[in-house]
């Protein structure tokens, strides 16, 4: 129960920090780039991947992890095991939703400004 206790502390302050494709600024190939129109391009790629954010993602797959987990737990524990099944379903998933959801949304960052023309290097 501590560890999802941590979990849901970490999606609150997760929520207040932002999407972390609003700061992720890819490695990019400058030469010969007009840097007027790199950082318009970048603000508009790095919209387009805050649409996947983490903290949603997380706690969204908290929840589905933890019903799961105490499906489980009941099946396997009976009564006892529920909480348990719960708490390490919602943690579990809920961590892994959230980085999914990062690396999405760094990838969508990454492709908007390919398809914009520019030599992405990472």
């Amino acid at each position: 129960m501590k560890r999802f206790s941590i979990l849901a502390a970490c999606l609150l302050l997760s929520g207040c920090v932002g999407s972390p494709a609003q700061n992720y600024v890819p490695a990019i190939d400058l030469q010969g780039v007009d840097m007027s129109r790199y950082q318009a391009d970048l603000k508009d790629c790095q919209g387009y991947g805050a649409t996947h954010d983490p903290a949603r993602a997380a706690a969204n797959s908290a929840i589905a992890g933890a019903i799961v987990g105490a499906l489980l737990g009941a099946a396997i524990g009976g009564g006892r095991m529920v909480a348990t099944g719960a708490a390490i379903g919602g943690t579990e998933a809920g961590a892994a939703g959230g980085v999914r959801a990062a690396e999405t949304a760094q990838l969508v960052v990454q492709r908007c400004m390919a398809g914009r023309g520019y030599r992405v290097l990472d």
